[in-house]
């Protein structure tokens, strides 16, 4: 009676040649099915540790030689590509340690390099516009800022690098107006002020020079308006003494609407209305009385009937 080995011979035979074919994929399956048979056929599972040994050794020299291929390629300055290379393998070899080892690694030294190439980047951007502030390009300077804010708004670096370049030419506009400031028309320097501003709000010396302008204007409107209601009393105090009394009304009125509540004025329209109300009734009496017209003062109004 045969052994259940020679059952199997022919199975035994066709894993032999498998093996020498190094076709250890297909090796495995026969091994598999024989053990699906007999689960404890130990020739069988002795097969099937030899090829899963060879299997491992195998996949760990593929596994090299493509870590190698990597290397090669990052060694050639193609260090994206390679990541992308690495990943697909892995797709493919999910439980290869050699692989995902090597994956964390390149993913170390890429991200190194991808801060150095920004780094450098950024040098760049900052010697491009330094060069052109430096030739008093500002506008262009200006331009350049807001070409890589509208290509990068969320690249806290290009943020920072563009917010310092705007104040570096907010301080050269600054300097290009000393004359500017250095004179008493607030009113300019403010529209020249907020319009810096609104190149870059953060500009710390901006918003203190502002104020203090600010405070500049208002004391000047002060004085201003001081002066202007002085004038204005010394007017009507001369109207109202020359008789002048409708023109005196309407200085104190003008006065009034620069200063609501100034008592002068409205004592003097209160004054100098009365007196021109009578000046009127006496000039209106007058010439009443040269067309020798009898007119009661003291008579009242009443209804006629004819």
């Amino acid at each position: 009676m045969p052994s259940i080995d020679d059952v199997f011979q022919e199975q035994f035979t066709a894993i032999d040649a498998l093996m020498m074919q190094n076709n250890l994929k297909d090796a495995y399956a026969v091994a598999l099915e024989i053990l699906q048979i007999d689960p404890y056929n130990s020739k069988a599972q002795k097969y099937k540790t030899k090829i899963e040994n060879m299997i491992k050794e195998h996949n760990d020299e593929f596994v090299d030689k493509e870590i190698a291929k990597l290397k090669e390629m990052q060694k050639q300055g193609q260090d994206k590509e390679a990541l992308l290379k690495l990943n697909q393998l892995i797709s493919t070899m999910p439980d290869s340690k050699k692989l995902l080892d090597f994956l964390i690694e390149t993913q170390k030294n890429y991200r190194k390099i991808e801060e150095k190439n920004k780094d450098k980047e950024l040098k760049e951007l900052a010697a491009q516009l330094k060069t052109l502030i430096e030739a008093g390009e500002l506008e262009k300077a200006l331009d350049k800022c807001s070409e890589l804010l509208n290509s990068n708004s969320k690249n806290a670096d290009i943020i920072n690098l563009c917010r310092k370049a705007r104040w570096i030419v907010i301080d050269k506009k600054l300097e290009s107006k000393k004359s500017l400031f250095d004179s008493n028309k607030y009113e300019d320097i403010l529209n020249f002020l907020y319009g810096l501003k609104r190149i870059e709000s953060t500009h710390k010396g901006l918003e203190k020079l502002i104020r203090n302008t600010n405070a500049k204007l208002y004391a000047k409107q002060m004085d201003e308006k001081r002066d202007f209601i002085l004038k204005a009393k010394e007017d009507i105090n001369y109207l109202y003494q020359m008789s002048k009394y409708e023109e005196c009304v309407k200085a104190a009125n003008e006065l009034l609407h620069m200063d609501p509540k100034n008592s002068f004025a409205k004592r003097m329209i209160a004054k100098a209305g009365k007196k021109f109300d009578s000046k009127v009734r006496k000039e209106l009496l007058a010439q009443m009385k040269e067309h020798k017209l009898q007119v009661d003062p003291n008579k009242k109004d009443e209804y006629i009937k004819i």
